[in-house]
């Protein structure tokens, strides 16, 4: 799925690399779709980047922590 957010979607962002951001690679993936993001942010554990990029991912990774059971977890401010 990798190789395919490098030839199909949109860029949010420029990254200096071909990453894209892929809709459906997402639905797939659980949000690893919103691969451009990734490319600009890599050291954020959230790759959704506007409110409707819709994360699952993150999402689990925010309830863990609400848990306390994920800590010193890095996410991204929203755009848009």
């Amino acid at each position: 799925m990798n190789s395919v957010c490098h030839k199909f979607g949109y860029r949010s962002h420029a990254t200096g690399d071909l990453s894209t951001n892929c809709w459906w690679v997402t639905l797939l993936t659980f949000g690893e779709g919103w691969h451009n993001n990734h490319h600009a942010f890599q050291s954020s554990a959230q790759f959704g980047s506007q409110w409707w990029e819709v994360d699952m991912t993150w999402m689990t990774i925010q309830l863990l922590q609400s848990l306390g059971l994920a800590t010193h977890v890095k996410g991204q401010k929203l755009q848009g």
